[in-house]
């Protein structure tokens, strides 16, 4: 079993190094036994088996390529602006926050377009307890 896993990893190991260019791929079997890969022939051991390997052809980009990128741009474009508006809105919330709470501590009460209240309408009775 470790001799089938060891030929295994190795044949891939194979595959990947000449991924580049076909090649002859051999499939040996030594006088202990052993199974060996190789990319070229072994005096001394057992030919199994041979075959040539041909790497898969590079993908293909579907339809044009220079409008995918062009679209691909356009959308990257998009988000960043979008990202860059959110950012901006959180700035100038913690700005006012800031100078909400420096007023605050200098006991100045709220400007007249800030809100009295957390939440609801100010004749609201608190939430009852427990």
């Amino acid at each position: 079993m470790a001799l089938r896993i060891a030929g295994i990893g190795l044949i891939a190991g194979l595959l990947l190094a000449f991924a580049a260019a076909g090649e002859t791929i051999y499939k040996y079997r030594q006088a202990d036994g052993q199974v060996i890969y190789s990319n070229r022939p072994i005096s001394g051991a057992v030919l199994l088996e041979q075959f040539e390997y041909e790497p898969p052809p590079r993908a293909r980009i579907e339809g044009d390529r220079e409008k995918s990128l062009v679209e691909g741009e356009q959308r990257i474009s998009k988000h960043l602006a979008a990202l860059e508006e959110a950012w901006n809105e959180v700035q100038e919330a913690r700005q006012a926050l800031w100078r909400a709470e420096e007023r605050l501590r200098a006991e100045i009460g709220p400007l007249e377009d800030e809100p009295r209240q957390l939440a609801g309408t100010a004749d609201a009775p608190p939430p009852a307890a427990g």
